[in-house]
Order: C-alpha cells, then sequence, then structure tokens
C-alpha cells in the first residue's frame, strides 16, 4: 500500500522510533499489533497483570493457554 507523503525517508523515521505501550489490555493489544506492523523500531511493553480468560475476547494478542501467566 502506497500513502500519499510517505516516503523511504518517512518509513526510515519510523523505524528509528521508540514507543512505551503502558497496558496490554483492550487497547495496548491492539496498538500493539498496529504499531509492528507499521515498522516502529522499539517498542517497550509495561503490563504488570496476568492473563483472564475474561478478558480474552478484546486481548488478541493472548490465547487460553496463557491463563494465568503474566501479561510481559
Amino acid at each position: 500500500m502506497s500513502l500519499p507523503g510517505f516516503d523511504e525517508q518517512a518509513q526510515q523515521k519510523l523505524a528509528a522510533a521508540k514507543v512505551l505501550v503502558v497496558g496490554t489490555g483492550g487497547l495496548g493489544c491492539p496498538a500493539l499489533q498496529y504499531l509492528v506492523s507499521s515498522g516502529v523500531g522499539t517498542i517497550g511493553i509495561a503490563d504488570y497483570d496476568t492473563v483472564s480468560v475474561k478478558n480474552l475476547h478484546r486481548q488478541i494478542l493472548y490465547a487460553p493457554a496463557d491463563e494465568g501467566k503474566k501479561k510481559v
């Protein structure tokens, strides 16, 4: 896909970017998916919670087998 005004130089800036995502819940999970697929160079993740089956419908980076595990 080509975006007007988003050239190779812009992609290099994105690859050099550093992003911290705090929380990997209903908003953090899709945000991480989009940041990774867009080519952000360094992504930090902070979340001290554990995976719960009742939240899996909105936390797309986890599976039922992850229940009880730390998110990060």
